[in-house]
């Protein structure tokens, strides 16, 4: 007959038998569901920061590139004005040389001016040929005119590359590219009225 030790011994094991399994406690949940939203949070955040890099370093390339071809514009410009600056000098001692030449021509016509007036005894052989003169005259005072227009349109030209070269000298290409075409204008302007001149007067 078993005795009282042994019926305590089998009760207890019964009793561990039918105890459920320990719960988890509440903190060690919150750890597992925490950690995969705090790893997705941290790639995110450095995708974001990846991106942010490429962006900036996108830009930087942009700028650099912008103010390389700024550069290439700004020798262009210089040369082009080095250029328009040679022209116009040649068609100054051009404009001189016309000018010499009308003011000789104008001197000879006083002097025949003077040579009709002072020869009474050969004013109807010389009548002609004073209209002639006049008519010289008159022709010599348009071209006189046109002469002044034209140097007035290269003096034009002049001022405006004298601006356009001392605002790209000062790096104040803002100025330069308002004032670029319409200096580009007078010295086409020029250029045309000298054409027309030589194709009337020679």
């Amino acid at each position: 007959m078993p005795d009282a030790s042994d019926a305590a011994s089998e009760e207890r094991r019964d009793t561990r038998a039918t105890d459920p399994a320990p719960e988890h406690p509440p903190t060690t949940r919150r750890l597992g569901v925490a950690l995969p939203v705090v790893a997705l949070l941290s790639l995110l955040a450095i995708g974001i920061l990846l991106a942010l890099v490429i962006r900036n370093g996108n830009r930087a390339e942009a700028w650099q590139r912008r103010s390389w071809q700024q550069a290439v514009s700004i020798r262009e410009l210089q040369r082009v004005l080095g250029t328009r600056s040679s022209e116009l000098n040649f068609r100054i001692r051009q404009v001189n040389k016309l000018t010499a030449s009308v003011r000789r021509s104008q001197t000879a016509l006083a002097r025949s001016e003077s040579d009709v007036s002072s020869l009474a005894s050969r004013q109807r052989q010389l009548a002609d040929e004073k209209a002639q003169v006049e008519d010289q005259r008159a022709q010599l005072e348009v071209e006189s005119d046109t002469l002044a227009s034209v140097a007035g349109a290269f003096q034009d030209c002049s001022g405006g590359l004298a601006d356009l070269l001392s605002a790209v000298l000062d790096e104040d290409y803002t100025y330069a590219s308002e004032i670029v075409a319409g200096v580009g204008s007078d010295c086409r302007n020029a250029d045309a009225e000298l054409a027309d001149y030589q194709s009337r007067y020679g």
